[in-house]
């Protein structure tokens, strides 16, 4: 919008004056062409008022503004070619120049720059060829009109043909003009350094009289349509661009909540999946370490069944810890690969989010805070991944407890063995070691299921936890971008609307213009943008610029035919 009323406010300073903008590639004679229509050969005012800047050169004369333009294609050039570009709102009219020796593929290219404006394009050709040697120049005066009138590929015909060929069902070919000219013939004729006859058969054989009739027999009978449409055309192609640009970035942020709001939904399914697996795994491990430490505690008891500090060499036996430690790095190994999944979940969490704000301009016509508040859930996934995941790892068991548990019965244990002296030796020594197997059995069951119980809760509480710090987010996520959409979708109905509206009054423009107009100018003013849609509705194809009447105008073939001519535009009727 900004941009459009920077456009506005140019046109507007220049309302007075029709403007023609000179443009082409680098050397094609822009500038010549520029001087030779204004007939100065410096830059001093003259007949006309000559403003120098540093992009374009613009000469005021009789409600005229011819402009000269930056060349376009060179390499190294992209700074002036923007800066040519620039002027293309403000022209009324585009002559392109191109040259006899060298039509180029990015002159055919920048062309679809010009028709996307909907810009009445003149193509001049300029011809050139030597007459810088005396018997060229004598050649030539002899037959001025040869260089038109000749045929083959490389003839003005042969070269037009190429221009229609490379434009065709790009442009209504038939409205657009070509007209060839000699440029150098034209510089000769006003050096000054020719007699009168001279200079005058040069100067009519440059056939530059073709072109300033042409431009002024338009000015004449179509200057003002081809004014009043690059005011208001040019402000509904504005407005096309904003809406398809609003548009598109409605569609993605749209296309990306629906995906994160999928992943919402199925988040719960794989954090509850990711538990019950976790869960089983535990027990199963657990599991596992009860049998080793019972095993452990047989061969334990025949060797310790008789030692007061068995309590002490259990919590220090070196198996024992080799289990505990088993133990441990297979809780963590699992957890750390349950990590590395919610971490790859949340990544592509933040590679959906990203893609569905892919787009650069997302709600900058709307709610700025909105999207920046939308953009930082990204950040707090990353927040999550580094914060909240490496909960689950942490705190979830501790092995000492039931080691110190197990050493405390133990003693209990040893102290009792003693008090019983009324068996054998032997008898004695197997119900030591079956009590002390029994005991340590017993303790290591009660420490296992504790801490078994210990690590279930706290991992169920991390998952649950991780879970409902994502869960959060997304669903603040999906809140926010379902209130940018709610006015992004308000905005693009109202920005159709406007285009509507202005392609009903360029509809009713076009009319004026044939005398078809069925609305007074003062009515005109009064109506809303509902009614003029509702009244005089049109279809409006940018690409094929072609307009499409959808209400009766009575139109006969003549009237289109006069203004596809002054539009360049493809006129349809119901």
């Amino acid at each position: 919008m900004t941009s459009n009323r920077e456009v506005l406010d140019k046109k507007r300073r220049n309302i007075r004056y029709f403007t023609i903008a000179f443009m082409g590639r680098t050397k094609a004679g822009k500038s010549t062409l520029h001087k030779v229509i204004t007939q100065q050969e410096t830059d001093d005012i003259g007949v006309g008022k000559l403003r120098t800047t540093r992009y374009n050169r613009s000469w005021y004369w009789n409600k005229l503004r011819i402009v000269d333009t930056p060349g376009i294609g060179a390499p190294g050039g992209e700074a002036d070619t923007e800066i040519a570009k620039s002027i293309i709102d403000e022209a009324d009219v585009v002559c392109y120049v191109v040259t006899s020796d060298s039509i180029q593929e990015t002159e055919f290219d920048f062309f679809s720059t010009i028709k996307e404006r909907n810009k009445p394009l003149y193509i001049i050709l300029n011809v050139k060829s030597n007459l810088n040697q005396a018997i060229r120049l004598k050649r030539f005066i002899a037959n001025p009109d040869d260089w038109r009138l000749g045929d083959g590929p490389q003839s003005i015909k042969g070269h037009i043909e190429r221009i229609h060929d490379k434009l065709d069902g790009k442009y209504n070919m038939d409205a657009v003009r070509i007209i060839p000219i000699h440029l150098l013939a034209a510089q000769i004729a006003l050096s000054g350094e020719q007699d009168s006859k001279t200079s005058k058969i040069l100067f009519d054989a440059s056939n530059i009289s073709e072109f300033t009739n042409s431009v002024k027999k338009e000015v004449q009978l179509s200057g003002s349509l081809k004014k009043s449409l690059s005011v208001i055309d040019g402000t509904s192609y504005q407005i096309n661009t904003i809406w398809h640009k609003v548009y598109a970035d409605l569609k993605s942020l749209k296309e990306g909540n629906e995906v994160l709001k999928k992943k919402q939904a199925r988040n719960y399914t794989f954090f509850k999946n990711e538990l019950t697996q976790v869960e089983q795994y535990l027990k199963t491990v657990f599991q596992g370490t009860r049998g080793d430490l019972h095993n452990r505690a047989s061969a334990f008891a025949s060797e310790h069944y008789d030692d007061e500090d068995a309590g002490k060499a259990w919590s220090k036996d070196m198996v024992v810890k080799s289990i505990n430690k088993r133990l441990e790095q297979q809780i963590q190994e699992r957890f750390n690969d349950l990590n590395e999944k919610i971490k790859s979940e949340l990544e592509e969490m933040i590679m959906d989010m990203r893609i569905s704000l892919a787009t650069n301009n997302i709600g900058s016509n709307v709610s700025g805070e909105s999207v920046t508040n939308t953009r930082l859930a990204a950040g707090v996934f990353v927040g999550i991944m580094t914060a909240v995941a490496p909960i689950i790892i942490s705190n979830i068991w501790n092995p000492v407890g039931w080691v110190t548990a197990v050493g405390s019965f133990i003693v209990g244990i040893i102290g009792s063995l003693f008090t019983s002296l009324f068996t054998s030796k032997s008898e004695k020594i197997r119900k030591a070691t079956e009590n002390l197997r029994k005991q340590l059995c017993d303790s290591i069951d009660s420490g296992i299921d504790k801490n078994l119980k210990q690590v279930l809760e706290n991992t169920r509480k991390s998952i649950n936890d991780t879970y409902k710090s994502i869960d959060s987010v997304l669903k603040a996520y999906t809140k926010n971008a379902d209130d940018i959409i709610t006015d992004m979708d308000r905005l693009v109905k109202q920005v159709q609307e406007k285009e509507n509206a202005i392609n009903s009054l360029v509809s009713l423009r076009i009319l004026d213009f044939v005398g078809k107009n069925p609305v007074k100018e003062i009515s005109i003013n009064e109506m809303s943008n509902q009614v003029l849609c509702d009244g005089y509705p049109v279809e409006r194809d940018w690409q094929k610029q072609s307009i499409k009447f959808l209400y009766n105008t009575g139109l006969t073939d003549k009237n289109i035919q006069k203004i596809e001519k002054a539009t360049q535009m493809t006129i349809k009727t119901k």
